[in-house]
């Protein structure tokens, strides 16, 4: 699964986290530090066998040099077999 995302200041760390309809967090998954602009992370397929079919919610959360933790907007992922 690739995922397009933009940053505003260079990150020292970038996360993918991914939740259920509830809203429970289900799996974190860290991408690899970007510059600030558009970047592109990429995830294993086979990370998401132990997924159902169904609607999921992701959100990207990265972390600048200072230390600040900034999130993006939430989006939707739909598992289909």
């Amino acid at each position: 699964m690739n995922i397009i995302y933009k940053v505003l200041d260079p990150s020292d760390t970038v996360k993918v986290r991914f939740y259920t309809r509830a809203l429970r967090l289900i799996m974190e998954e860290s991408l690899y530090p970007s510059g600030a602009g558009m970047n592109k992370g990429s995830i294993q397929a086979d990370l998401f066998k132990a997924f159902s079919n169904g609607i999921y919610f992701y959100e990207v959360v990265s972390r600048d040099i200072k230390g600040a933790e900034k999130s993006g907007v939430i989006n939707k992922v739909i598992i289909l077999r």
